[in-house]
């Protein structure tokens, strides 16, 4: 629980070297370790398992007696270091039950509510393996996490930060590592890595159709984009006798299979396909 830093421009001196005392013991309601610290232009986030806090105010040679240190949250922490994901001045991090929230100055708000089914599947134990980061491509954020029953993240977890709701639940390959690199043409693009030391590029959005075939098989890569609900009551039970679909792809796409989802269970597939020479999109 005790913060330190190096001097300015020289990471080999300061800290609790002889002649410095670049050290702070941040003592919020918790006395637990840290997790993560992460810097934005207002505050220093420091994250512990059930609290959070901050440090404000300017950096000055004194920090550790100028800058304010504030608590955030005594009940909202972390157990996921590497799903710290900074868009702009904002933080959308995991919470220590794996809950998705953001920080909005000195507050942290959740945005978990519309995925709570979805979090029911994920393994708490397994949360100091979660991934996240920002995708420029999209311009989501996506959080890494391992099921129940697997050992590495397993499923991501899609949000639209500027509006910060959940938009969509990626499946279908198990990864140790998540990241956006610079292709040949200097495009970030979206790689993960595997524990068999195989690594996926997922290519771009308005590019070729990429090749995202599994190494052990001919199978691809099995896409699945799960809608919300199209209506929830819990009073009253809705049914309905046809439900018209419609799909849009940039490229032509084959063996889509649609199926719905209901309390009393789901619906037999219904396979269609995108093709066509302008406009691609098939209704059902």
């Amino acid at each position: 629980n005790v913060a330190e830093w190096c001097e300015e421009n020289d990471a080999t001196i300061g800290y609790a070297q002889a002649a410095y005392l670049n050290t702070w013991r941040l003592v919020q309601t918790e006395q637990e370790r840290f997790y993560s610290f992460v810097g934005t232009n207002d505050r220093l986030y420091s994250f512990r398992r059930g609290s959070t806090g901050a440090v404000s105010g300017p950096v000055t040679p004194e920090f550790r007696t100028d800058g304010t240190n504030e608590g955030v949250s005594e009940t909202i922490g972390t157990l996921s270091p590497a799903c710290m994901v900074k868009v702009g001045s904002r933080i959308f991090f995991l919470d220590e039950k794996g809950r998705p929230h953001y920080t909005s100055g000195n507050e942290i708000m959740p945005a978990w509510q519309d995925i709570a089914e979805t979090l029911s599947t994920i393994d708490p134990a397994q949360l100091s393996s979660a991934i996240g980061l920002y995708d420029p491509q999209s311009q989501l954020v996506l959080f890494g996490v391992a099921e129940l029953g697997q050992s590495n993240p397993s499923l991501i977890m899609v949000f639209n930060p500027v509006l910060n709701v959940p938009v969509a639940v990626w499946r279908g390959f198990t990864f140790t590592a998540l990241a956006v690199v610079k292709n040949g043409d200097g495009d970030s693009v979206l790689m993960h890595g595997t524990e068999d030391g195989y690594t996926y590029y997922h290519g771009l959005q308005t590019g070729d159709l990429f090749d995202d075939e599994l190494v052990e098989g001919t199978a691809s890569i099995r896409h699945t984009v799960e809608t919300a609900h199209l209506a929830s009551a819990v009073r009253e039970e809705k049914r309905w006798g046809r439900v018209d679909v419609t799909f849009r792809a940039d490229g032509e796409a084959t063996a889509i299979g649609l199926v719905c989802c209901t309390p009393y269970g789901d619906s037999t597939s219904q396979s269609l396909s995108v093709t066509g020479a302008s406009a691609r999109w098939d209704q059902v």
